[in-house]
């Protein structure tokens, strides 16, 4: 697997824009926000890649990330 960065812009519309992808972005944190996002990142990539094996392939939430279609629409997840 590779990790992409993608920056991304909104504008006024609430268009977004792609600026560039970042085939390696640097993971490096300058502060504690950034830490803590960098961080919460690396977690949600490994909840997805599933190197546990732990996944049954019937969630609909994984790594932070819902899924919201898979050949037709899904019902959102209760909390």
């Amino acid at each position: 697997f590779e990790l992409y960065g993608y920056d991304v812009m909104i504008d006024d519309s609430l268009k977004s824009w792609l600026i560039e992808v970042n085939a390696s972005p640097s993971l490096t944190a300058d502060t504690a926000s950034d830490h803590e996002l960098k961080c919460g990142l690396l977690d949600d990539m490994l909840d997805v890649l599933d190197l546990e094996e732990k996944r049954t392939g019937s969630e609909v939430q994984v790594g932070g990330f819902d899924l919201i279609f898979n050949g037709n629409h899904v019902k959102p997840a209760r909390p």
